[in-house]
């Protein structure tokens, strides 16, 4: 698989690798400083032009993909009441839920799902970009 094509399902190979990355193949999770390098990658931006608003699309397509093909349960909408049921529960009347809890849960429905005996064929972590990442965080 080229990393400007689909896979068999759908997915990009920078989707795969999110998925990947999501489950700990890449060494560590920091999702503040990471993803962006992951939607950089998947719609061909220079990193400084890349934003939360790009990072959160790349999530919620990502998330809505894996609702089509059944690898994860909840819609994009029955997800999102339940986020948002679950703040007004947990959080007073003057909070508000912000993008990056959206999309912590949506993450953590991506990291949850089960792989093994599925469509998904995902690969290896791309090694290059696992130690750019390492590096960009000062681990490597």
């Amino acid at each position: 698989m080229t990393k400007n094509s689909k896979d068999e399902i759908g997915l990009y190979y920078w989707e795969n690798q999110l998925i990947l990355y999501t489950k700990g193949h890449y060494g560590h999770i920091n999702y503040e400083n990471d993803l962006r390098y992951f939607a950089c990658k998947l719609y061909g931006l220079d990193l400084q032009h890349t934003d939360d608003y790009n990072v959160f699309g790349m999530v919620v397509r990502l998330y809505e993909k894996l609702v089509e093909i059944g690898l994860i349960r909840f819609s994009l909408e029955d997800f999102l009441t339940s986020a948002f049921r679950r703040s007004a529960i947990e959080r007073s009347a003057n909070d508000e839920i912000k993008h990056m809890d959206i999309m912590r849960l949506m993450l953590a429905a991506i990291q949850n799902m089960k792989v093994l005996d599925t469509p998904l064929n995902l690969g290896n972590a791309d090694r290059d970009y696992v130690n750019l990442i390492l590096k960009e965080n000062g681990k490597s």
